[in-house]
């Protein structure tokens, strides 16, 4: 009687791994260039979300930096008229999304901005900006086709000294944030 109980415990213990044998999650069905399309969908998403969310928050008055570094300005404050908010992201090193990331891609707008800022005149609080988002973001950098990466210490030292090593730079995330802010208002 004691071999029977304890034949049935083991077959019952072990149903569960006989029945979840086969991976039966959805994505795992997929085929590897639909997920790197999903994929690529949820980045190009995290892009646009984050740029119409910065250009609503400028017209609010708002700027809000996510943070992934120990800095000490985390928390609120205000700047040049605007209400700035520095949240940060203990676990961010950890993620592996890098670029593709809501949270680059919000600073990476606000950047855009600020190089708005800097062309209109308002150079003291561009310069203000980048200065947090270089110690906020340090990975944050710009790039085009035709221009090798800035990090974004490079555009910051540019800023300061004022120089033509971020005329580029400016001319097009200039340009980038005013069709922003004509795409999704502000």
């Amino acid at each position: 009687m004691k071999t029977h109980i304890i034949s049935s415990i083991v077959c019952l213990a072990l149903l569960p791994a006989v029945v979840c044998a086969e991976d039966e999650r959805p994505a795992l069905k997929e085929s590897p260039e639909r997920l790197v399309a999903v994929i690529e969908s949820m980045a190009g998403e995290n892009v646009e979300m984050a740029w119409i969310n910065v250009a609503h928050d400028v017209g609010q008055k708002r700027l809000r930096i996510f943070s992934t570094t120990a800095i000490p300005k985390v928390g609120e404050s205000k700047m040049s008229g605007y209400h700035l908010e520095i949240i940060q992201i203990p676990n961010a090193a950890t993620f592996k999304a890098r670029a593709g990331s809501y949270r680059f891609q919000n600073n990476n707008a606000l950047l855009s901005f600020a190089a708005a800022q800097f062309v209109s005149g308002k150079k003291a609080f561009a310069k203000q900006l980048v200065g947090i988002l270089a110690d906020a973001e340090p990975d944050l950098f710009w790039s085009t086709p035709t221009h090798p990466a800035m990090t974004i210490q490079q555009i910051l030292d540019g800023l300061q000294k004022d120089d033509d090593t971020v005329k580029e730079f400016l001319t097009d995330w200039s340009q980038e944030w005013k069709q922003t802010v004509s795409k999704y208002g502000s």
